[in-house]
């Protein structure tokens, strides 16, 4: 059973995401889909790797209801 800790943050889950799609990416194109809490995290990963040599989301997809923050 997997027993990795619970994430607490999330901005420092969405820049672990990024981190792994920077290294599995390489250069290459790549998406990013996110429904619900799942749009917001890829917000999140989506600014996090909006840097200098790293590629965008040749697609960004986020489906989620208004939020009233």
């Amino acid at each position: 059973m997997n027993r990795d800790a619970l994430q607490t943050d999330l901005r420092a889950l969405a820049a672990q995401v990024a981190a792994v799609v920077r290294q599995c990416s390489q250069g290459r194109a790549y998406a990013v889909f996110g429904h619900s809490m799942g749009a917001w995290i890829a917000y999140e990963v989506v600014q996090s790797v909006s840097m200098p040599g790293m590629l965008m989301p040749g697609m960004p997809g986020m489906s989620m209801p208004g939020m009233s923050m």
